[in-house]
């Protein structure tokens, strides 16, 4: 499929919309997954092109041109997300937002001395969001972990980031999963989620771990230190000896 972007017709990226079906997942599940009629989506078309006629109904909701999706959709199982359609990664209008990202890249490489040097600083900082994020940027240093850029949603009310915006992106932890499987190798949606739950726990472990030594005026975390930390996060009645 190709869509024609200021007079050149480019590739389109993965447009495929997933049929009805049972959906279980955490939670009160199973949950139907409902079927997305034409007059669920929503695209981008320029000004004074004909709205696309569709036999079965009205085919758009709304039509926009400032934007660089194609077409999106709200996801039925969780009505808050949606589900978009982008050129494909060969085109110009991608390949100008790598090359700018690529840039970017470039230009860190004159601060990245500055960075480690502030997050080290902060692994020991007395600030707790200051430390997590030292413990964060750490560990997407060292590990070359590559990060998403979903913005991180603030609850107003209560002037604190969402439990689930505290976990690392399920896209990195699909991708380092990968690695130990076959290439043809398949992870299922239940496994991602476990994995990227028990390593954001194992962040706040080394957060807290980190607090030990503080107070202890030591400057390295050990293995003890992390076993201590896991055990001060176990309930009483499901408390593990290390």
């Amino acid at each position: 499929m190709w869509a024609v972007v200021d007079g050149v017709k480019e590739n389109v990226g993965n447009f495929g919309v997933e049929p009805p079906r049972l959906f279980r997942g955490r939670g009160e599940h199973p949950k139907k997954r409902m079927r997305i009629h034409p007059s669920d989506i929503t695209m981008t078309i320029g000004k004074g092109v004909p709205v696309p006629e569709c036999p079965i109904q009205s085919l758009i909701k709304s039509i926009h041109n400032t934007v660089t999706w194609l077409t999106f959709w709200n996801d039925p199982i969780n009505p808050k997300e949606f589900n978009y359609v982008f050129l494909a990664a060969g085109s110009a209008l991608k390949g100008q937002s790598d090359k700018e990202k690529y840039e970017k890249a470039i230009n860190l490489t004159n601060h990245i001395e500055n960075i480690r040097a502030t997050y080290t600083k902060n692994l020991t900082s007395k600030d707790v969001r200051k430390k997590q994020i030292a413990v964060a940027t750490y560990l997407i240093d060292k590990l070359a972990i590559r990060t998403e850029n979903e913005k991180v949603k603030f609850d107003l009310s209560f002037g604190s980031v969402r439990e689930q915006d505290r976990y690392l992106p399920i896209a990195n932890i699909s991708r380092i999963m990968k690695r130990a499987l076959p290439p043809n190798g398949k992870i299922v949606k239940d496994a991602k989620d476990t994995v990227q739950e028990c390593v954001s726990e194992f962040i706040s472990f080394i957060t807290r771990a980190s607090d030990k030594c503080q107070k202890e005026k030591r400057k390295t975390v050990n293995g003890e230190d992390l076993l201590w930390a896991m055990s001060t996060f176990t309930t009483t009645k499901h408390r593990v000896n290390y």
